[in-house]
């Protein structure tokens, strides 16, 4: 799976509108983050315990197939629900509990990013479509 350094990496974000089955895309990608992997895509975590159930299903234990955490589930709108909140002072919703300043979730995504050598990333969150996030730029 490592990519050779000189191929350029593949930044994909889905900005879907609500109702538009994002949340489907979103369990899909979760669910199958390590096939992705294996295909040189990478879903990314942002936070430990998404991390520590992505490492669980790498290494065979401690994942069923029930119900996946919120933060699992949706790990970026977790990240554009914590931008948003250093933006405009406003809370990130209660189901998005335990989130670490978002620049240590970008760090975590960098470091994804640094060891698996992925050729593309894909970000998938409604919540970035919210305009205020884009005031960061």
């Amino acid at each position: 799976m490592a990519v050779d350094r000189e191929t350029r990496l593949k930044l994909v974000i889905f900005i879907g509108h609500h109702k538009v089955g994002s949340t489907a895309l979103q369990i899909f990608l979760a669910r199958n983050h390590l096939a992705l992997l294996r295909a040189g895509i990478l879903y990314p975590s942002v936070e430990s315990q998404g991390m520590a159930y992505n490492l669980a299903h790498a290494a065979g234990v401690g994942r069923d197939d029930g119900d996946l955490p919120i933060n699992l589930r949706e790990p970026h709108n977790a990240l554009a629900f914590r931008m948003l909140s250093e933006v405009t002072r406003r809370k990130v919703p209660r189901y998005h509990e335990n989130l670490p300043h978002s620049r240590q979730m970008f760090a975590a995504i960098h470091n994804q990013i640094a060891v698996f050598r992925p050729r593309a990333v894909i970000l998938c969150a409604e919540v970035f479509r919210i305009s205020a996030l884009w005031r960061l730029a």
